[in-house]
């Protein structure tokens, strides 16, 4: 999945397809720094097109080395449970409260 952002607050879309074991291409953004492993992370259009190349080649002529993208996509989306995360929402969401 290719996922460009200027801004994005948490993107859950991304941890949706890693979560099927999808390779994401996103946006070095701060929210995807987060969730996203370096690989994953783009800050040029050239870097895009260079990183869905390599992606590709892996997928056609690697698939063992394809598989461990698959396996990476699979654990970062893994550290990311209801159970870790719905804690740290309901921290942010009463200290923005209590900012307003």
């Amino acid at each position: 999945m290719i996922y460009p952002s200027r801004a994005d607050i948490f993107g859950i879309t991304i941890l949706e397809s890693m979560a099927c074991g999808t390779p994401v291409l996103t946006s070095n953004i701060l929210s995807h720094r987060f969730i996203a492993s370096k690989f994953f992370l783009c800050k040029t259009l050239s870097e895009y097109v260079y990183k869905i190349i390599e992606i590709y080649r892996l997928y056609q002529n690697n698939p063992a080395a394809y598989q461990c993208l698959v396996d990476i996509c699979l654990k970062i989306s893994s550290n990311f449970t209801k159970q870790k995360l719905f804690p740290k929402f309901e921290k942010m969401i009463s200290e923005v409260k209590k900012l307003s």
